[in-house]
This record gives structure tokens, C-alpha cells and sequence, in this order.
């Protein structure tokens, strides 16, 4: 029987460890058995183990919190101890890490090349001390620094030197790049020395050339002078003689209705009667010509004046369907209307009626007979929109952009012998940029035309007055 115990010592009061090792015996014939025991003080031996172990767990504490990556094998090749950052940088599960377990089961579980170990890459120990550096993946650098241990183990500290190496290689970049700037100064040296004496010879040159400029600024100033004022002039002109024209032109249509109507006694000649309606539709086709004319001078010389006033736009749509409905009826053509009932917004009303009578004239001059003309007012993402679509002849998608501009007009086999001096679109799309809007055409040859005005909406309509 063997025990150990901590007695409290009677002489100095402290604690003190105890072996005590004993036996029980029965010597001759007594009737009860006799312990024999004997107690040996073990307090510095105990004492001794303890520090030892103390000393091993500081140890191993120390090992952990060093940032190299350290490890110790035993003279059989088997692992004693390591630390975590050596775990980390191999990716060796946890599991095998413990003392005792082969290099070579260590080896094959780990996921990058063990560097730190007793055998090399080909399996032969490794013998003498040595130091190397080596890269374990794209992202690591160490320097390795091992050596075998009195009792044949093998201890091994490998240190990260990645921001060491990286420094390194951007050193040796920026000289490859210093070598190739100095070349390349080296050659620009001439470079710069011949461009110099060019840009020397080219300042003579440029002073003159400035001078030139400064001359010909004069006269584009001088030219854009007069052509402003023969621009105003031609306004003004056109705006005169229309107005000298429409006298005449309107006591000739007079004149042609009454021929017509025979006011003053029947004519006799009825060919005399065929000329004096065709008196009066010349005239009438040439006053819509002159005042288009007398329009657009006065949009181009800028004195087109807007009495902005609040507008029922239904309103003012049905008094230009009832303008155009006896052409439509002379053609068979339907008016449709569409939309809703009910749309105030600010602008001239006189304008806009001005735009719808002539965007539905248009629809009408390029639909064949029996045809359809549909008019649609709305509203639609803070605008109001008044669509015009008609099923005539189309326009070709590249004409489209040509529309709008004064005078332009499409020229196709569909589109002969219909008169006109393409001003209404152009007119059309005026009035309606000096209100804010703008004009769209869409359309698709022998299927129709779709051309939207569309429009601020700046009052809302009497309809959701009354909701709110």
C-alpha cells in the first residue's frame, strides 16, 4: 500500500507532502495484525514537479503567442508540439495536431507542401542546420530557419516574410520601370530638343496666323450684321407684300363667288361659270398660301405674340372638326373623335385652333377617299396630348426627320399632285415650341400617320376640380 498525503507540519505550521508506504502483518499468534508503516517527506520532489509543470504550460503559452510559425518533432519523427500560426499557414486539421502523430500522416493531410519537417521534398532526413526561404502558396512567404536537437529531434521557426517579398518585387518593378523612363527621356531629350526648334519657327508662324484671325473675326462680325438685317429685311418684305396681296386676292374671290352664284342675272355660257369656281379655289388655295407666308415671317422675325388665356381644348377640337368637315365630307373621309371630354390648359386659342386645322387638313390631303381621320385628346405623365391619325399614304422613316422644317415637303409616288408649300408643319411646330410643347410624327408607309401634339398641362381641368 502506497499513498500520498499533505500534512500540515506541528514545528513551523506549514504544508508539507508525504509518502507513506506501509503493510499489514500478523507476527506469531497475536490475535489482531500489526500495519507496518513508513512516511518519507517528498515536499522539494512534489514541489519540484509542479514547477516543472508550471514551467511547461508557460511554455507552451509562449510557443502560441510567437507570430512564427514553430514546430518540434522527436527523434523518431513524430510531432511533440506547435503552435497555431503553424496550423494556419499548412491547413492541417486540428485532429492530427496532437503529440505523437507521424510527419508523414501530418504531411499527406496537409493542403499546402509541408516545408517545415524533418525530411525534405524527397523524402531524405534532413541533417544539418540550415536556413531557407520558400513560397508556400500565391500568398505566403516564409524564412525557415531549422536544426536537429541534442536528443536527435527537430525543431523548425518559420517566419512570414511576404510584405518583405512583396516590397521586393514592387522594388524590382519600379527599377525595370525606372531603366525603361530613363530610355525613354533619354530619347524624348531629342525629341524635346527638335520640338523646340519647330514650335521656335511655328511662333512666328501662329502670330501671323492670330492676326488672321483677328481680321476675320471683324468681317464674320461685319457679315452676320447684314445678314441679320437682310433676314429681318425679307420678313418684312414677305409680311408687306402679303399683306399687299390679300386686298387684291380677296375682292377676286369675291368677285368669283358672286360670278358663281349669278347674283346680277343668269350667264348664259355655263363654261364661264366652270371658270369662276376655279377663279375662286385659286384664289383660296393662293390666300392660304400668303397667309402661311405672312405666319411664318412674322415666327422668323420674332414677332409672334401668345394671348395665353385658359383654353377648353375639347372646345376649341370640335370648332376645327366643324372647319374641316366639308372637305371631309367632299371625300368620304370619317372624323372620329376620342378622349376624354374634358381639358382645360393655359395657351392662345387661336394658335392652337390654328394647329389642329392644319395637322387635320394635312391628314385629310394624304388620305384616299373613304378614309378615316381620328382626332384623341388626353392626358398622359403631366402633359396633354392631341393625336391626329389618319390611314393614308405614310411617310418613309427616313423623310421624317426632313417634316417641320419650313418648306420641306415629301416626294413620293403617293404624294404627287397634292399642293401645298410645306409651311403647316412647320408653322405647326413653332406655335407649339413657344408654348412649351413640342410636335411627334410617327408613321409607316401605306399604313398611316400618327402626329401628336403634345403639350404642358398647367391647369387642371374643371372635372378634377370638382372631384377635389
Amino acid at each position: 500500500m502506497r499513498i500520498s498525503v499533505r500534512l500540515k507540519s506541528a514545528g513551523d505550521g506549514g504544508w508539507r507532502w508525504f509518502d507513506i508506504r506501509g503493510r499489514i502483518r500478523r507476527p506469531g499468534m497475536q490475535k489482531f495484525p500489526v500495519l507496518v508503516a513508513v512516511a518519507v517527506d517528498v515536499t522539494s520532489e512534489r514541489e519540484q514537479e509542479m514547477e516543472n509543470v508550471d514551467t511547461a504550460s508557460q511554455l507552451r503559452d509562449s510557443i502560441e503567442a510567437i507570430s512564427e510559425a514553430f514546430v518540434l518533432w522527436d527523434n523518431q519523427d513524430r510531432l511533440v508540439i506547435c503552435n497555431r500560426k503553424f496550423k494556419a499557414i499548412y491547413k492541417i486539421p486540428a485532429r492530427l495536431l496532437v503529440p505523437g502523430t507521424p510527419y508523414e500522416r501530418i504531411a499527406e493531410a496537409a493542403r499546402e507542401q509541408l516545408l517545415q519537417g524533418p525530411r525534405d521534398a524527397n523524402g531524405a532526413q534532413k541533417l544539418d542546420s540550415c536556413t531557407s526561404e520558400a513560397q508556400v502558396d500565391e500568398e505566403c512567404w516564409l524564412h525557415i530557419g531549422e536544426r536537429r536537437t541534442n536528443d536527435g529531434g527537430f525543431i523548425s521557426v518559420g517566419t512570414d516574410i511576404t510584405a518583405i517579398k512583396q516590397s521586393e518585387q514592387r522594388l524590382s518593378e519600379r527599377e525595370a520601370e525606372l531603366k525603361d523612363t530613363v530610355t525613354d527621356l533619354e530619347a524624348s531629350r531629342e525629341e524635346l530638343k527638335a520640338t523646340v526648334a519647330d514650335l521656335q519657327a511655328s511662333r512666328e508662324k501662329l502670330e501671323a496666323q492670330t492676326k488672321q484671325l483677328f481680321d476675320l473675326t471683324d468681317k464674320y462680325a461685319a457679315e452676320k450684321m447684314r445678314a441679320e438685317a437682310a433676314n429681318r429685311a425679307k420678313s418684312e418684305f414677305l409680311a408687306n407684300i402679303s399683306h399687299e396681296l390679300r386686298t387684291p386676292l380677296n375682292a377676286i374671290i369675291g368677285f368669283s363667288e358672286m360670278m358663281q352664284q349669278q347674283i346680277f342675272g343668269p350667264i348664259e355660257q355655263p363654261k364661264y361659270i366652270e371658270y369662276a369656281r376655279d377663279i375662286e379655289q385659286s384664289g383660296q388655295y393662293l390666300l392660304e398660301v400668303i397667309n402661311d407666308i405672312l405666319d411664318m415671317s412674322k415666327i422668323e422675325a420674332g414677332r409672334m405674340t401668345l394671348t395665353v388665356e385658359n383654353v377648353n381644348l375639347v372646345e376649341v377640337v370640335g370648332e376645327s372638326l366643324r372647319v374641316v368637315q366639308q372637305a371631309a365630307n367632299a371625300r368620304n373621309i370619317r372624323l372620329n373623335t376620342q378622349g376624354s371630354q374634358i381639358i382645360d390648359l393655359l395657351g392662345d386659342r387661336r394658335a392652337l385652333k390654328q394647329v389642329i386645322i392644319n395637322l387635320l387638313s394635312n391628314a385629310m390631303k394624304f388620305t384616299p377617299v373613304g378614309g378615316e381621320v381620328t382626332i384623341r385628346t388626353y392626358r398622359y405623365r403631366g402633359t396633354v396630348r392631341i393625336a391626329i391619325t389618319d390611314t393614308g399614304v405614310g411617310i418613309p422613316r427616313h423623310e421624317i426627320a426632313k417634316l417641320g422644317r419650313p418648306f420641306e415637303q415629301v416626294e413620293n409616288q403617293l404624294t404627287k399632285g397634292h399642293k401645298g408649300t410645306g409651311l403647316g408643319l412647320a408653322i405647326s411646330r413653332s406655335i407649339l415650341e413657344a408654348h412649351g410643347g413640342r410636335l411627334e410624327i410617327k408613321s409607316r408607309l401605306n399604313e398611316g400617320t400618327t402626329v401628336t401634339c403634345i403639350l404642358p398641362a398647367k391647369v387642371e381641368s374643371a372635372l378634377d376640380s370638382e372631384a377635389a
